[in-house]
């Protein structure tokens, strides 16, 4: 099959991840801030990023020994069942459970996330510039079209699922995914290895190197800048809306359906 005709199941990975973060975050935040949930949010946000640290290390030391494609379908799966392990313990009486899952969605979402973007890289590589470009903006569409619909239907059964059925939900969602990566693992194999001797003979920039470059300093700043920035802007937020007593499942899932219209709004008037 011609990549082009593939590359529209990374794109279902991707929009169907994007569905689920905007699910499981309702549920997430509707438990987290049932009680005393803005106090404990800083700290929340400390290890968030914490684990996001140790998490991005596991998930490049896993595709350097295991290869991509491999730590791609086991990070969904593991993923997938991670979440459903929390639902039968989800109460806002289980305050170290909540406080767990808060920075662990970030965590997560980050290595599925990446793991479903590479996955349209690794379909599109070797197609003209053109080609890629156009189809990675489609993916960067159906993410936010996946959260958008995803919010919406957090939206629409949030009285009757709860918290507990939103994160279940979303979970099966990334199970989805990865079902969807397998076939398409399978539609597009491998066929040129890439030998060791050449992998090993190819300079591997240190460090120092690397914060040395401008460009990847520039990076750095952005990203940091761009991190506090969110948080703040998060927190006031979340401030308002746990004050005027508020913060239910339905209050956070018409707040990711605004925020995902928003981001395509954005994505369609800026990304091109």
């Amino acid at each position: 099959m011609k990549p082009t005709s593939i590359v529209w199941y990374p794109i279902v990975i991707v929009a169907l991840v994007g569905a689920a973060l905007s699910t499981i975050k309702t549920g997430r935040d509707a438990v987290f801030f049932t009680r005393t949930g803005l106090d404990e949010l800083p700290l929340a946000y400390l290890w968030s990023e914490i684990a996001l640290f140790f998490g991005a290390y596991i998930h490049l030391g896993a595709m350097r020994r295991w290869g991509s494609r491999a730590t791609r379908v086991v990070v969904l799966f593991v993923s997938a069942v991670l979440f459903v392990a929390f639902v039968p313990f989800l109460d806002p009486d289980h305050r170290l459970v909540v406080q767990i899952l808060y920075p662990t969605v970030p965590m997560i979402f980050a290595a599925v996330f990446a793991s479903a973007w590479l996955l349209v890289g690794d379909v599109l590589e070797g197609s003209e510039k053109n080609i890629i470009r156009r189809f990675y903006g489609m993916a960067a569409a159906a993410a936010t079209i996946g959260g958008i619909a995803g919010a919406l239907f957090a939206r629409a059964v949030a009285s009757s699922l709860g918290p507990r059925g939103l994160i279940a939900t979303g979970a099966f969602m990334i199970a989805g995914s990865a079902v969807l990566a397998l076939r398409t693992h399978d539609l597009h194999p491998v066929t040129a290895p890439v030998a060791a001797s050449t992998d090993a003979n190819r300079p591997r920039p240190d460090l120092r190197s690397i914060l040395t470059n401008s460009y990847t300093l520039g990076l750095l700043a952005i990203s940091a800048l761009g991190t506090v920035s969110s948080m703040y802007v998060e927190f006031q937020f979340y401030s308002a809306a746990f004050a005027s007593g508020q913060a239910g499942t339905q209050f956070f899932a018409n707040y990711y359906v605004l925020l995902s219209v928003g981001s395509l709004l954005l994505q369609m008037a800026v990304a091109p």
